[in-house]
């Protein structure tokens, strides 16, 4: 999520009551964000001219989760192959070391995720690192932890997002696999007031399938009573999706074409995917394919075990790169496998399928700056 932070800045300060008070208290953040945006405008630069940085340093920490999500199968790969448990993942000096070096090589952010990262013990301590030597950091939660885990996490993040598809029980139960709505809407409730009383970005991030394509409204509406964002991912296809869960294109043009109404109404400041993104769900994809290119060599993939894996999820997600155990961040990025691989992800055969907004946001951003930065803006002075 770290990866659209220049599309989110302008919602988080309308949204956000900057007192006095406020701005005495965080103007050292401030500079500090100042100094790691120009990291970005120099990463955005060199991509736009051809030279291949990655903006984002995306570590899934860990397999494990304490959900059992329909649509995951992440929490599946943990319970039943080899090398994906706890004493398989890589150890929290490993971890802070490439945290260290994807600074070094001019990476803006540090993304969290899982599994449920709040289950490792040391996902506190890496986050910190990460903050203090200057990285833009972020997490995604299901919520479903403890509450203070989650407030120690929130306390080092700039951004924070928390999954949440439904506002019905029965539906949370279906899809998630375990009866964790209330709990989940409680941190969410909780995150909403962390936002109000100090600079930390927080989102609703739905994954939109055929079970909750009727809750977009309520769902919106429910993140702008609270006064923070919230972005919907489509579920992609994949053969491990019941086909049940996807929706087909005009079900998805007709869902974007309500998110783009939503977001022309005063609560649509909450709906955090930018105009470009929602166009080219109804008029088709903006991205993708040769002459205009997705970008996946924008982030860059840890897994749990370490392995740095092919930038493009969707292509080939298992295609291991390099080991940082064994290589430095920078030589596996730099490598002659991984720029082949970050090819075959600009020819994507997805084209029109995939909207990983990880992938296609950041894609969008480098590829338009201007307009991309105006609508920013333009939210900025609402």
């Amino acid at each position: 999520m770290a990866c659209y932070h220049p599309v989110y800045a302008g919602t988080f300060i309308n949204n956000t009551r900057w007192t006095r008070e406020h701005r005495l208290l965080y103007f050292p953040r401030f500079i500090s964000r100042l100094v790691s945006g120009l990291t970005l405008v120099k990463g955005i630069i060199k991509n736009k001219l051809g030279t291949r940085i990655p903006l984002v340093l995306i570590h899934m920490v860990t397999m494990r989760c304490n959900s059992r999500c329909e649509y995951c199968f992440y929490w599946r790969a943990e319970r039943n192959g080899p090398g994906n448990g706890k004493e398989d993942e890589i150890d929290t000096k490993t971890a802070k070391r490439v945290i260290t070096e994807a600074r070094r090589l001019g990476i803006y952010g540090y993304a969290v995720t899982g599994g449920e990262p709040l289950v490792k013990d040391d996902v506190v301590e890496l986050l910190d690192h990460a903050k203090a030597i200057g990285l833009r950091t972020s997490l995604v939660t299901n919520g479903l932890c403890p509450t203070e885990g989650l407030e120690a996490a929130a306390a080092k993040l700039d951004l924070l997002s928390i999954s949440l598809d439904t506002l019905d029980r029965e539906r949370y139960k279906r899809l998630r696999g375990i009866d964790g709505l209330e709990r989940a809407m409680a941190s969410v409730e909780l995150m909403a007031r962390w936002c109000k009383d100090g600079p930390l970005y927080g989102n609703i991030n739905a994954v939109l399938t055929n079970e909750n394509k009727g809750e977009v409204n309520a769902l919106v509406s429910h993140a702008a009573g609270l006064g923070i964002g919230i972005t919907f991912e489509p579920m992609c296809p994949n053969p491990k999706v019941p086909d049940r869960l996807l929706l087909d294109g005009d079900e998805l043009k007709e869902v974007a074409r309500e998110l783009q109404r939503l977001k022309a109404t005063d609560k649509g400041r909450s709906i955090w995917m930018s105009k470009r993104y929602l166009r080219s769900m109804v008029e088709g994809p903006d991205f993708g394919g040769k002459g205009n290119p997705c970008l996946p060599e924008l982030v860059v993939r840890l897994d749990p075990r370490g392995n740095v894996t092919a930038p493009c999820f969707e292509i080939s997600a298992s295609e291991v790169v390099g080991n940082v155990r064994s290589s430095p961040l920078g030589e596996i990025i730099g490598s002659e496998r991984m720029r082949k691989l970050s090819d075959h992800g600009r020819d994507c055969p997805n084209k029109g399928r995939c909207w990983i907004l990880c992938y296609t946001e950041p894609s969008m951003v480098v590829r338009n700056v201007m307009t991309t930065g105006l609508e920013a803006f333009g939210r900025f002075r609402r």
